[in-house]
């Protein structure tokens, strides 16, 4: 049978894990699966330069709801790889603003953390490559190429903050070429959709509306692009009694909309991918 595991690389042993200081020793000693587990790290170390700019962003910005989103995503993976220390971290910050009041936030403190807690993680990841380098020696040159191809793919993919990067993390090789005809069609198509959404809103014409929406949706789900799913999913749930439209509403939701999918659409474009 065909192994279809997404990315190739030598198990680590436990030694080798145990010399990681910010892992949990006695959580490491009970792993069984130490190929899986070695995976999920590896999967970790492509995705946190990913987390790390967005959570940065939002800081920069001051989108604090952004902030814990991102945080709570990293405190999610540090748990699977037993940073634990990392992961309590983490956890008592968010806690911290469990709230979401988010107005009594002081920005100087909750910089100094981020600051400290991405630099920290950095150098966990740093370690965790050394590893990693030293184990992909050990593997036949073939099989480190089509595994080193797919790690900068993925990362390259997961640099698009529309998409799911958990669900792009975890594609093997066949389901990303199916991956990336959907990203490549849904650019191609995106004009034509954002245009007919566009008319359909101008013109007062509900019903081809719905009609572009729910192709929209369809685009949507097979690229992952979850949060613009669920807005459209929102607009096809809210308009679907014709009657009750409130057009001044609905045009400047369904404009910001179609703004949303265009960026999207130029993102996916600038990736330069090829459906080969």
């Amino acid at each position: 049978m065909k192994n279809h595991r997404h990315i190739t690389v030598k198990a680590l042993s436990k030694e080798q894990l145990l010399t990681i200081g910010d892992l949990n020793g006695d959580k490491i000693l009970e792993i069984s699966d130490l190929q899986s587990y070695t995976e999920s790290l590896l999967s970790s170390v492509a995705l946190f330069p990913v987390q790390k700019d967005k959570i940065e962003l939002a800081l920069e910005e001051k989108d604090y709801d952004q902030v814990f989103r991102w945080l709570k995503s990293i405190k999610t993976r540090l748990t699977q790889i037993h940073a634990d220390g990392f992961a309590k971290d983490c956890e008592k910050q968010i806690n911290l603003n469990a709230t979401n009041d988010f107005e009594s936030i002081r920005h100087d403190r909750l910089q100094m953390f981020i600051n400290y807690f991405l630099s920290a993680l950095g150098i966990m990841f740093a370690d965790i490559t050394r590893l990693m380098e030293h184990s992909e020696k050990m593997v036949p040159k073939q099989q480190q190429s089509q595994g080193t191809g797919m790690f900068i793919l993925k990362r390259k993919l997961m640099s698009v903050g529309d998409l799911d990067s958990e669900k792009i993390e975890m594609m093997t090789s066949e389901q990303l070429k199916i991956y990336i005809k959907n990203l490549l069609d849904f650019a191609e198509n995106s004009k034509t959709q954002m245009k007919g959404l566009g008319s359909s809103v101008k013109t007062k014409q509900y019903e081809p509306l719905i009609k572009w929406l729910m192709m929209t949706e369809e685009s949507l789900t097979k690229i992952h692009a979850n949060e613009l799913l669920e807005v459209c999913r929102e607009h096809i749930n809210t308009n679907k009694h014709l009657n009750n439209i409130r057009h001044d509403k609905l045009e400047v939701s369904i404009n910001y909309f179609v703004s949303s999918l265009s960026m999207l659409a130029e993102d996916i474009k600038a990736l330069h991918l090829d459906k080969k």
